[in-house]
């Protein structure tokens, strides 16, 4: 599991709901049903109340009576893919695809590909992000803890790594031991590399009692630091630079409530895309298409969930952690409890749930003024990750339990492997 950053912390996130980064985890049994090219399930727009097997016409995911949520995902291809990938295994960043040469492609059992990063054995590499050129590559690392019992220091900064040298510099220093830097996010003309830092808030007496979380970003030309807002993480640079997405985290209410909002950096407006009304209780990673006009955003809850389905008829996973996270995810009156339509026509007992499965999540689509929003994906997935390919008619994503491909019309689900992974994830095609 990815190490917490501050364990005093640990109870205020879980009561506010959200999903921390988790680590690496086998990837469990999924659903088999598969994924029917342009189903109506897909990219369909809010609201429109498409399926039949509920009692609203609302999608939901199906959750076991040991609280387990099923992935409602095809069966891995073992395709591999074209261009470049990135992601995060055993704490190091690892490369591949079709356009890394020389290495194992894509299975169903796994990702393939080769081991970049060589962090020490309690240090962590993730977060990559390649440049628009395709020739490097940010990252967040985060050394062994310094000092000793009672006094520990564990902190994180932003490293560039040379793809063709393999030459590994520190980037963007943290300005507080204790901080850390995360997400680096590149300009489409890559003058900036844009990052969230946490700090921790200390008291007269330096115990630690909160933290700020903000987006800054770097000339890369000059060095120079600017923040850009408060409560705010996860930034995607529009391809206009004049605007950044991010994801809104109300660390200073101590609620930690998330949203997707965009900031213009002209006039310092930031505007919110998501109404409270739509019923999302967690918004994660956004990513900006390469011509700017859409998002595409991982998120738990929304508009198509239906809160009123039946209790679920499933037994028990073999194997399963129990409880699961089903007290977790009742924040904001939302209940995973409870199952609802199978997408796929399939009966509850002839699914399985992936073990150690957190709340379920989604890839949604929208514009940067808030409007268009729409579903591309039902899958019920564990965090999944999104990058674009260069003429924005694909998206690639993984997520805890798999790695996929989808049209960025909702078309053409695939699932290439049953290899899923966390804390980062990016595609250069």
């Amino acid at each position: 599991m990815k190490r917490p950053i501050f364990l005093n912390l640990l109870v205020i996130f879980i009561l506010a709901g959200l999903v921390a980064a988790c680590g690496e985890t086998a990837p469990g049994p999924t659903a088999t049903a598969p994924a029917k090219a342009g189903s109506s399930l897909l990219g369909t727009p809010v609201g429109t109340g498409t399926g039949s097997g509920s009692a609203t016409g609302k999608v939901a995911p199906v959750v076991g009576a040991d609280g387990q949520i099923t992935v409602m995902a095809p069966p891995a291809t073992g395709e591999n893919i074209a261009g470049q990938i990135f992601w995060v295994k055993e704490n190091n960043i690892w490369h591949g695809g079709a356009g890394a040469t020389g290495v194992p492609p894509v299975s169903i059992k796994d990702l393939g590909g080769k081991q970049l990063t060589k962090a020490p054995n309690l240090a962590i590499a993730q977060s990559p992000a390649i440049s628009p050129d395709g020739t490097k590559m940010a990252y967040a690392f985060s050394p062994e803890p310094e000092g000793s019992q009672g006094n520990i220091i564990i902190g994180q900064d932003i490293y560039l790594y040379d793809l063709k040298t393999g030459e590994n510099k520190l980037l963007i220093k943290r300005d507080e031991a204790q901080g850390f830097l995360d997400q680096p996010a590149w300009s489409k003309d890559a003058r900036f590399i844009y990052f969230n830092s946490r700090i921790p808030q200390r008291d007269k007496d330096k115990n630690i009692t909160g933290e700020n979380i903000s987006i800054s970003r770097m000339e890369l030309a000059t060095g120079t630091r600017e923040k850009l807002v408060d409560d705010a993480r996860e930034p995607a640079p529009l391809a206009d630079g004049k605007q950044v997405a991010f994801i809104s985290v109300k660390a200073s209410t101590g609620t930690y409530e998330t949203n997707l909002q965009v900031l213009n950096l002209e006039t310092k407006e930031v505007k919110t895309l998501l109404d409270p009304k739509l019923g999302f209780i967690a918004a994660y990673l956004p990513r900006s298409s390469p011509d700017g006009q859409l998002l595409v955003f991982a998120a738990a809850g929304g508009p198509d969930i239906n809160p009123y389905a039946s209790q679920p008829t499933t037994t028990p996973t073999p194997g399963a952690v129990k409880g699961g996270n089903t007290g977790l995810a009742r924040a904001g009156g939302f209940s995973l409890g409870l199952t609802g339509l199978l997408p796929f026509g399939q009966k509850p007992n002839a699914l399985n749930a992936p073990p150690a499965h957190g709340v379920p999540f989604d890839l949604w689509l929208i514009k940067p003024d808030g409007t268009g929003l729409k579903r591309l994906t039902v899958l019920f997935e564990d965090q999944p990750m999104a990058a674009w390919s260069a003429d924005g008619k694909k998206i690639a994503f993984l997520a805890g339990q798999g790695f996929y491909t989808i049209d960025s019309d909702g078309k053409n689900l695939v699932k290439k492997s049953d290899k899923g992974g966390h804390a980062g994830f990016d595609w250069h095609d």
